[in-house]
């Protein structure tokens, strides 16, 4: 509805890497991606408490290490979904009957620890190649995760000094994930 009324917001969702798939995720943010002209963004949370656990019928949460391990494959294969058509394989040809190159679409084949795909997915291209990610995790884990995955971090601390150290620290991290300090 937003998307519709609005031209220049960005639109973003928090949606959990625990309490998901990532194929649906994939879905999810293409298409609002797609609606929105390019306006898309995913805060990206781990969850946290046995709480939620406990509503998708599971007794304990994951260990924090284990939702971030989680979280780092789950970012991983959604991306791979997002980049499983080639930016030209609209073909759109009613004449033809021949909506899509099927040499520009490609599976994925994801298999890890957590997840199995075999993709590709079945929306096109998003305006914006994928959407914006958002983080907030602040413990080094968390920190490791932004540095590899997020454009916007967002995180609360005390002090600027503390604050300036929590910067400092996802800097340094940057390019272990392969992404340049400055960015």
């Amino acid at each position: 509805a937003m998307a519709a009324v609005t031209r220049h917001l960005g639109l973003g969702a928090t949606r959990s890497t625990t309490y998901d798939q990532p194929y649906h995720i994939a879905r999810e943010f293409a298409t609002l991606d797609h609606l929105s002209g390019g306006r898309a963004a995913w805060n990206v949370v781990t969850s946290m408490n046995d709480s939620e656990a406990l509503n998708f019928g599971l007794e304990a949460h994951l260990d924090h290490d284990q939702r971030y391990d989680r979280a780092d494959e789950f970012v991983e294969l959604t991306c791979k979904l997002w980049r499983s058509w080639d930016s030209d394989a609209l073909v759109l040809d009613k004449a033809r009957g021949l909506y899509a190159d099927p040499s520009r679409v490609h599976y994925v084949n994801h298999t890890g620890r957590w997840f199995r795909s075999r993709g590709p997915l079945n929306i096109p291209p998003m305006p914006q190649a994928r959407p914006v990610i958002i983080q907030a995790g602040s413990s080094g884990r968390g920190q490791a995760f932004a540095a590899r995955w997020a454009d916007v971090i967002f995180t609360i601390q005390p002090t600027q000094a503390q604050m300036k150290g929590f910067y400092d620290a996802v800097k340094t991290q940057l390019p272990a994930s392969g992404r340049r300090a400055e960015d």
